[in-house]
């Protein structure tokens, strides 16, 4: 699953019992740019295509994003 933002644009795994579709909010864990820019804590995201051609680990996306924010 792939998920941009505005400091993310990286493949995540989803292991939640609802599936996700593109144009859904989500939120991720930190790396390197969005802890600098955001502090601790998930980033929120979206999810901009199912399905990656990225072969390493990855990481998991952490939950739905809230309705408001």
């Amino acid at each position: 699953m792939e998920v941009g933002g505005e400091v993310i644009g990286y493949a995540y795994r989803w292991r939640g019992d609802k599936p996700l579709w593109v144009g859904e909010r989500v939120l991720v864990p930190k790396n390197y740019f969005s802890r600098i820019k955001y502090g601790p804590g998930p980033t929120t995201g979206v999810v901009t295509g199912l399905g990656s051609t990225y072969r390493r680990p990855l990481s998991f996306i952490t939950g739905r994003a809230p309705e408001s924010e």
